[in-house]
Formats: C-alpha cells, structure tokens, sequence
C-alpha cells in the first residue's frame, strides 16, 4: 500500500520555464532586483534658512562609516545647494559636508554618553532616495590688533576664545575653543567660528619663532574688555556669518615673583630626601630649586594669581607592579605625576610681591586593592573604574586585571566617588564595600594604612527600556535625543543614559541599572545640561517618571521636548 505520492504537479514545459526565469533573476542581463543600483538625491542649506549652499563638498560613507578612511563617492552641490550620488549599492549610508564659511557636519550627528550617532540613509534597490535635507552652521570671524604697553605690535601672542558649558556633572565650566596667534604686524583673525557667546582673550607664556625672528616675551594674559581675571570679563556673540572686528588688546609684560617655603613628610616630620615640586598654574619661565638637609624650597618667574604649590616623591605602595596592571593614572591638575607614592599641595595667592613661609606637607599613600565578582554571567575582561576625590575634578583610574583582582597605587588618604564611567554591556554596578562599608551610594573614606579591600559586584539582571517619540503633529520623530534621569542618586554619572531615536521615532536602551528614573526627549538642547539641577527642574513636567525592576521590559511613549521653551 501506498502511504505516499511522488508525483510532480508541474509538466516539462513548465519545470523548463521555471528554470529558465530562475537564470533571469540571477542573471546580470536583467539584473535582478536586489542587484540593481540606487542614488541619494538632497539639498544643503544655509544655517536656518532655506538658502541653498552652493559649493559644499558632500563626501559619502558606508554606514555609520569610518570617517578617518576616503569616502566611497563625493560631489559638490550645485547653485541650488542640490546633489546627487548615483551608483550606489543597496544599503545604509551616512555623510558628511564641509565648505570653507561652513561648520563642518555629519547629516543627523549627535554626541551621547552611548556614542557618536549619525544619519543612516537607506538606499533601495533600482531607486532614488530624495528626502536628504542638511543644514550647515555658518560660521564667522573675530579679528583685531595686539599691542604691547610701549605701543609696539605684539608678535606671535596667542588670542583665543572660550566659552561657558556644563560639565560632565552638570557644573558650568569654560572651555577653550578657537585660537589664531598674532603676525608680524601684531594683527589676529580667529575664523570658521560657530555662532555662540564666547570670551575672548590675549597673553600667556608663548614661545615662538616666525620667520627666524624669535618671541621670548611673556604677556600677561587680558580678557576682553582688558581685565585680567575671566570672572570678570565681559562675552561677546557672534550672529551665524557674522565678523566682529577691532577687537583690540594692550598688553603689559608680566611682573614675575617668588614662591619660597618648606617641604615636610607628614611621616618622618623631616624633610624627604629628595622631592618633585611644580604649580598648577601660572605664567612665566619659573625655575625651582630644594634643599634636602633644611626642606627649603623656591620657585621664581611667578605671575601673580591663585594656583598650588605641590611636591612628591616617587614610590609605589603596592610593591613591585605585575603586568596586568597600568598603575597609577591620573589627571591631576596640580602637576603631581602618576609615579607619587607620596604627594601634598597647597593653596596660593600670589600678589604683588614674593611669597614667604609656604609649608608644603607631603602624605604618604597606601594600596587600595580590590576584587569585582559577577552573579551569573562570566567576568568580563575588562571595563573602565575611576575614584574622584571629594571637591575635586582629577578622576583617578583603577587598575584591573583578567581574573577581577583591582589594585590602586598610591592612593592618599581621603574620601573618593566610586565612578564606573564604561561599563561592559550587559552588566550594571549592583553593589560595591570597603570593609564592608558600601561606597556605591556613600564616599570610600580611604586610610593609607589600612588593609581593607573594595568588593564591586556586577549584576547581568539589566533592565531594559524601549519606546517612541512623537511630534507635536503625531508623527514619529526622528534624530531626537532621549535622556533617561535617575530621580535619586544625580551624582552618579553612569546612571545618566541617551540615545537617539531612529527612522521611526524608535529608541532602545539596553544595560540599565534598576532605579527609578525620569525619561525626556529633546529637540535640541545643550550638551550635558540634563545633569544640571536648574535645568532639569524648568523641564520636569515634560519628563516622564518610569520604574525599572532587575530583567524588567519596559516601554514609552514620549512627546518632543521644543527646542528652548520650557513652561
């Protein structure tokens, strides 16, 4: 008995036929469909208007792209501020523009803690995508004359601009931007300026040969409108394409003064045997010298100002360093290096005259060690940790090694914010002791002689976060940038997470730490300001309050913040 059939439905005809139009598709001939090639067809505007830009270069990249390689095309836009790249292949693409007058962008770019996102342009097959728009920032010019207090031009002095940002935490902090450095005739002009309110100023310890003529003089440093402290300087803004000129300095040479004290180990109460001294700041060729039997020392070519006086001496409280570890990395902003095994500063106020009887006392670090453990997933190999001390800005690096064991040499005593700022995906900082003190929501109080270890638990129990953002007309709002704010701890940074949202309107946020938070979408809005208090108290009733649980899914719909004009 049969229990089943072999019979084919199809005659020969019709089998010759299938496969004669299955060689078709695959055929170059007719190409088929998936093969065949597409183009991007867009327009470049002027800033915010509807201006075309003419002339901008228009270099395009295979997705996100590698922007450090050639482009695979590029193309110039017309007098309409129009263009077009064909041949291309099927595909996500992304680009970039630039023109001299011109701030030069990526379409759809934007910076958050989860990356650099652009614009990905989808490429059909046989067909042209027209819906390319991209806006370019012009840019304008700051020009002027520098002179010296006897009226002579002042050559080869840099003039730079600053502006007011927030910080990493939140905290406004200046920041340098464009600089140019006068000529021979004492003449400056600082182009390719975005628009913006900037300080301007001129001075400082420059040494420059132009032209075999060399420029050994030192400037004090002014601040328009010709003050000596950036507190008290006055901002200039300049319009999209605008030029502010005659933006002149008269600059005096520095008077330089003395800083004399005693260098003492808080260990010994003597004098080290040999010690590292440096300034955080300050202008002028100084020149330092230390006397091992009395501890006294003395730093000439100070300009007036407030800034520390640090010493050190090397030494590694860890003992010798294994492979595995990088030791000590720190970005500390009063000059004492990586390699301190002992290290003091002190505060300064240099005026008009030398300084006396600075005492310079130098504590002795110890061996913060450590180890990270996980509660399910394998070790990772590694990921980024950093300790801030309190009231300070220098973030110091943890070491780390394959198998989780942590060390930090060198460490001085005093309480530290424990900062995961890369975590590896997948895992959130669940729980992390000191002797068994927690240091995740509390300060790491650190003794030099202690033995304590810190123990940091890393959970793959992430929570996960997803949703979409409409426009004010309904529709899905692309490029708009999704913040989600812990409600609580705010002086954890890595609790702060962005994204963009996508063709859609869509946005995903993966690895999230189980908290309650508040999620915002924002049109536009200044680059950390959601980690600013006041800022985010004029937005709170456009923030979203939403709860995370360990594995938990959630979904949101938020509206779009407009762009300055919170209620």
């Amino acid at each position: 008995m049969k229990t089943g059939s072999s019979r084919n439905p199809f005659s020969a005809g019709q089998l010759v036929i299938a496969g004669f139009l299955f060689y078709l598709l695959q055929s170059p001939i007719v190409g088929g469909f998936q093969n065949q090639k597409g183009a991007i067809q867009g327009v470049v505007l002027r800033g915010n208007t509807e201006v075309p830009a003419a002339g901008v270069r228009v270099a395009v990249y295979e997705g996100a792209g590698d922007y450090a390689e050639n482009p695979l095309q590029t193309t110039t836009t017309d007098g309409n501020g129009t263009f077009k790249l064909s041949g291309l292949e099927p595909g996500g693409y992304s680009f970039r523009f630039s023109r001299e007058g011109y701030a030069d962008g990526f379409l759809g770019e934007r910076h958050t803690n989860r990356g650099f996102f652009v614009r990905i342009v989808t490429v059909a097959p046989g067909r042209t995508t027209k819906d390319v728009v991209m806006r370019l920032a012009v840019t304008g010019s700051v020009s002027g004359a520098v002179r010296n207090d006897r009226g002579q031009p002042a050559v080869g002095v840099p003039v730079g601009l600053s502006r007011s940002i927030f910080g990493e935490d939140g905290t406004k902090v200046i920041e340098g931007a464009e600089a140019a450095t006068t000529d021979d005739r004492g003449e400056y002009r600082i182009f390719g300026v975005e628009s913006g309110h900037y300080y301007v100023f001129a001075g400082g310890n420059r040494r420059l040969v132009i032209k075999g003529n060399e420029s050994v003089e030192p400037y004090a440093r002014s601040y328009y409108p010709g003050v000596d402290d950036i507190i008290h300087a006055g901002s200039i803004e300049l319009e999209p394409g605008g030029s502010i000129e005659r933006l002149d300095f008269t600059l005096r040479t520095p008077k330089v003064y003395r800083v004399r004290g005693r260098i003492i180990d808080a260990a010994t109460n003597l004098p080290p045997a040999s010690a590292g001294i440096a300034t955080s700041t300050g202008i002028g060729r100084f020149s330092q010298s230390y006397d091992p039997l009395t501890g006294n020392f003395e730093i000439d070519g100070l300009a007036p100002g407030e800034f520390k006086v640090s010493a050190w001496i090397p030494g590694s409280p860890c003992g010798k360093v294994s492979d595995g570890f990088g030791g000590l990395y720190t970005t500390n902003l009063n000059g004492i290096p990586s390699t301190a095994g002992a290290a003091g500063s002190t505060a300064v106020r240099l005026g008009e005259g030398d300084l006396e009887n600075v005492l310079v006392v130098i504590r002795h670090g110890g061996c913060l060690k450590g180890s990270v453990t996980t509660d399910g997933k394998a070790f990772p190999n590694w990921f980024s940790l950093q300790l801030r001390p309190s009231g300070s800005s220098i973030h110091i690096s943890v070491s780390m090694e394959k198998n989780g064991e942590l060390q930090v040499d060198g460490l001085l005593p005093g309480q530290y914010q424990l900062l995961p700022l890369r975590l590896p995906d997948g895992f959130f900082l669940k729980a992390a002791t000191y002797g068994g003190a927690d240091v995740l929501d509390k300060p790491l109080d650190f003794k030099a002689e202690g033995s304590a270890r810190m123990q940091i638990l890393l959970s793959s129990r992430v929570a996960h976060l997803e949703g979409a953002v409409t426009a004010a007309s309904g529709k899905p709002a692309a490029g708009i940038l999704v913040v989600l704010v812990p409600e609580q701890r705010r002086d954890r940074y890595d609790l702060f997470v962005t994204t963009d949202t996508n063709e859609q309107g869509k946005f995903t946020l993966d690895n999230l730490a189980p908290g309650d938070y508040r999620a915002f979408a924002w049109e536009s809005i200044e680059k950390n300001a959601w980690m600013n208090a006041d800022v985010l108290d004029r937005y709170k009733q456009y923030g979203q309050p939403v709860y995370l649980a360990e594995e938990s899914k959630e979904t949101l719909n938020l509206p779009v913040i407009p762009v300055d004009n919170p209620k």
